[in-house]
């Protein structure tokens, strides 16, 4: 028998035992390099909602091509920001009982760092994350000249920190209901060589559901695009790529700040081709 669900409201980094049962901004004319700057776009959403088939389907639909502005796409993984961890949290990543969807496990400020850079245009040093150990490699990987031309920054908590979301282009929530999501989560663990039903039931109703509610999902209102059923919503996917390709072709503006006090719903309910933006109730 579970605990209920109250006795979970706070989540934290090391859970449980299994022994036991801002905004979109343009580019500053002050930037000397702003027309190397890539176009950064944040990518979140709750564990199993497919994030990351919605980054490879925008990178799809912006594939470079003869006549395209675009060159480079590259998603980056908030994974890559994860911070190296010591004593007991050591102890229990090793032993697979960190929760890495808990904000206290990422680095947000090297992260928003090295953003800052990228959108001055000047060449970064990425890290390279050894999950076999918990750190850091001592080697990273340099993106200079040329920069890639758009960034997809793909994570549960990629809209949490607010230096970082002042540093999007553009920010998307995949917003995907819970029972897929868990089964997308159950399909995919089970896949691996060492899954069980019973450790991933366990994990899911004590931190991963308590920990999107607490700090994954108050995130969705600092978005920009809500995407209803995730990477099945071809409509967004399209008008984000479009939107995506007129700015950098310098058909459209990017949208100043003072135009996003609210966030916006992109809709494709019934399957129809329609664009709904509408504040999220507070």
């Amino acid at each position: 028998m579970f605990a209920s669900l109250d006795a979970y409201r706070s989540p934290s980094l090391r859970p449980f035992s299994p022994t036991s049962n801002s905004d979109v901004i343009s580019l500053s004319d002050s930037h000397p390099n702003a027309n190397k700057a890539p176009f950064i776009i944040g990518v979140a959403g709750g564990p199993g909602a497919g994030k990351s088939k919605v980054c490879k389907l925008v990178v799809e639909r912006l594939k470079p091509h003869e006549n395209s502005q675009i060159q480079k796409v590259v998603i980056l993984s908030l994974f890559r920001f994860l911070r190296e961890f010591e004593g007991e949290d050591l102890e229990a990543a090793l032993q697979g009982n960190m929760n890495i969807e808990h904000p206290d496990a990422y680095d947000f400020d090297l992260l928003a760092e090295l953003l800052s850079e990228l959108r001055q245009g000047n060449p970064i040093d990425l890290p390279i994350y050894d999950f076999s150990r918990w750190r850091r490699c001592a080697e990273t990987e340099r993106w200079g000249d040329p920069l890639p031309d758009v960034v997809i920054l793909e994570g549960c908590l990629v809209l949490f920190d607010s230096k970082v979301r002042h540093f999007l282009s553009m920010k998307i929530f995949a917003d995907v209901d819970s029972d897929t999501r868990l089964i997308n989560l159950v399909n995919k663990e089970l896949s691996k060589k060492e899954g069980n039903i019973d450790r991933i039931i366990t994990r899911y109703t004590h931190v991963r559901k308590p920990t999107f509610e607490h700090f994954i999902f108050p995130t969705k209102k600092s978005a920009d695009i809500i995407m209803p059923r995730g990477f099945e919503n071809t409509v967004a996917i399209d008008l984000i790529t479009e939107h995506v390709n007129a700015i950098l072709t310098a058909q459209v503006p990017a949208i100043a700040p003072h135009e996003l006090e609210n966030p916006y719903v992109v809709s494709d309910i019934y399957d129809k081709p329609k664009r709904i933006f509408t504040p999220i109730p507070e």
